[in-house]
């Protein structure tokens, strides 16, 4: 078991924040979080060398604030359509997004993504568990929610909003769902996998190359059999996979 604790990765943005005096709010959000809120029921399994940030800010003001504090810091890249940015610093890339809402339309998974609050970016997440925020400057969680942390105890894979908007919007998200529940040997809600039960044409919206890494991912696992029967339950039969 790897037993590096969680927030170690996070003191490289800690320092920064305290050196520039950022008046922003900064969360930390996925398997790293969930480490951290669950405290020892929830122990990293491998070195991270990926964290995602949220912030209230402009990503790009947001970098350039903090870059002067963090010693062997790459150029930040920055997706405006997505609100989103990344940059690299001691071997971990950090993956940021400003707090925002999206819209979809029937035609495509790729939403018109625009600012928004807090309570808006929780709803544009996937599953209660992955609706945990952890704020870095003040070290407090916020459960998105108020189911995740719940939900992880229970092993209870649970949509965010309801589960047929919320597949429909992204057919990925069903992937997902699979490959999570079976990762951590969890169990669906009930609402949740009636609502993963999407037309099986909602699959051509996701490109080969997005649903060949997701379902390898999926290959990966020891339960992979089981996995892969879900998802045949789900009326997902064709597998594009990689070489």
């Amino acid at each position: 078991m790897y037993s590096e604790k969680p927030t170690e990765k996070l003191r490289i943005i800690q320092n920064a924040l305290k050196l520039s005096e950022y008046k922003g709010n900064v969360w930390s959000v996925g398997g790293i979080t969930r480490s951290i809120a669950l405290e020892k029921r929830v122990p990293l399994q491998a070195p991270v060398h990926e964290v995602d940030l949220v912030i209230e800010d402009n990503v790009e003001k947001f970098y350039h604030t903090i870059a002067p504090q963090i010693k062997n810091i790459s150029k930040l890249e920055y997706f405006p359509s997505f609100l989103t940015g990344r940059f690299t610093a001691n071997d971990i890339t950090y993956e940021i997004a400003q707090t925002r809402q999206d819209c979809y339309k029937d035609n495509s998974r790729m939403p018109k993504t625009k600012p928004g609050t807090l309570a808006q970016d929780i709803t544009r997440r996937d599953f209660t568990i992955n609706a945990i925020y952890y704020n870095i400057k003040t070290k407090s969680i916020t459960d998105g929610t108020r189911k995740g942390i719940e939900d992880w105890n229970s092993k209870i894979i649970r949509a965010v909003k309801n589960p047929k908007e919320l597949f429909w919007e992204d057919p990925l998200r069903v992937i997902r769902a699979v490959r999570f529940a079976n990762q951590y040997y969890f169990n669906y809600d009930k609402t949740t996998w009636e609502g993963m039960h999407i037309l099986p044409d909602r699959y051509t919206l996701i490109g080969k190359p997005t649903l060949s890494r997701e379902l390898n991912k999926i290959l990966a696992l020891p339960n992979s059999t089981d996995a892969l029967n879900d998802l045949t339950s789900l009326g997902f039969e064709e597998f594009p996979l990689s070489n």
